[in-house]
């Protein structure tokens, strides 16, 4: 996301093989890290925690919806946590 970021969905929800992970407003908190060694300056991520209890045989499927605005990502990533 741009650092300018014009909150316009307001409630976002993440869902994870039908596990709830994430629900409330657009924007994931963000990864300062991940930020400032692999995105431009003035872009910020935005961090959806998937505990490891969603998981399924190593396979997840993610629902990210807005009833009425919709999504859109421009890259997607899943990392094990360290």
């Amino acid at each position: 996301y741009r650092q300018n970021k014009i909150p316009l969905i307001k409630h976002l929800t993440v869902t994870a093989n039908g596990h709830t992970v994430y629900d409330g407003p657009q924007f994931g908190e963000p990864d300062e890290e991940f930020d400032r060694e692999m995105l431009p300056e003035g872009f910020e991520s935005a961090v959806y925690q998937l505990p490891a209890n969603v998981f399924e045989n190593g396979c997840v499927e993610l629902v990210i919806s807005e009833k009425l605005a919709g999504v859109m990502i421009s890259e997607f990533r899943i990392v094990k946590k360290r």
